[in-house]
């Protein structure tokens, strides 16, 4: 099975003045037929390099006018990244074309990067049990509270939590809830760093304790429409 392994830019690093025009990214690849098509590599960003293109698409759409760089045989390139916070995508498959029929002829297709993850109580041997006043958490840019990152931030977080016994999914927060931040908590052992945060404080009243499947949902919506989305689901018992 083919695998893609985004090796740079690294998860949460901060990219500041000239750095910002000449970014590296690379990536390493595993599990390719031997003998198979030559693998293609496209990379994204939830803010489009170019807001203008993004306006103005037409169809078909040009998806190399939207990605950070043009589709590409190599593992590794230079591209300028735009301000604000965002999440890099890469899509790797054996077919050059975008359409219908060429998609339906892929035969090997991966994919790395993404947003954020939650930040949770580490798994004990019954999964992962969570306190009802861990609060809900997802990794967050460390200038979030910033007047300035305010005017430029078009990144969205979502929680859902879905009790196992059934029942609606719960959404949270509620429309026009504040959400908080908690700034990253430093120390000597990487392990034990926590990230800048943001989240509500506690798991609302809401939400019955037992198990239950979490869903954060991290979207971006830039001007013109174009809109990244990341997900990721993780199964907890939520603990009075």
């Amino acid at each position: 099975m083919l695998t893609a392994v985004i090796t740079s830019p690294p998860d949460g690093d901060v990219i500041a003045g000239p750095d910002a025009t000449a970014v590296t990214f690379a990536a390493t690849l595993a599990g390719a037929v031997p003998g198979g098509a030559p693998l293609l590599l496209r990379w994204w960003s939830t803010v489009p390099p170019d807001p203008w293109a993004v306006a103005n698409l037409s169809a078909p759409v040009d998806f190399d006018a939207i990605a950070i760089a043009p589709q590409s045989p190599a593992a590794s390139l230079t591209a300028p990244l735009r301000v604000g916070s965002q999440a890099i995508t890469l899509a790797v498959k054996d077919r050059p074309g975008d359409g219908a029929a060429d998609l339906r002829q892929v035969t090997q297709a991966a994919s790395a990067g993404g947003g954020p993850d939650p930040y949770l109580p580490a798994a004990g041997p019954g999964g992962v049990v969570l306190p009802r006043s861990f609060g809900l958490w997802a990794q967050a840019p460390a200038n979030w509270q910033t007047d300035d990152y305010k005017n430029l931030n078009l990144v969205s977080y979502a929680w859902a939590i879905a009790p196992s016994g059934g029942g609606p999914a719960i959404s949270l927060p509620p429309a026009g809830t504040d959400l908080s931040f908690r700034a990253a908590v430093p120390s000597d052992h990487p392990a034990q760093r926590v990230p800048p945060l943001v989240g509500l404080e506690t798991v609302p009243a809401q939400v019955p304790a037992g198990l239950a499947m979490l869903t954060l949902t991290v979207s971006a919506t830039v001007p013109g429409g174009m809109h990244g989305q990341h997900q990721i689901q993780v199964s907890v018992t939520v603990q009075d």
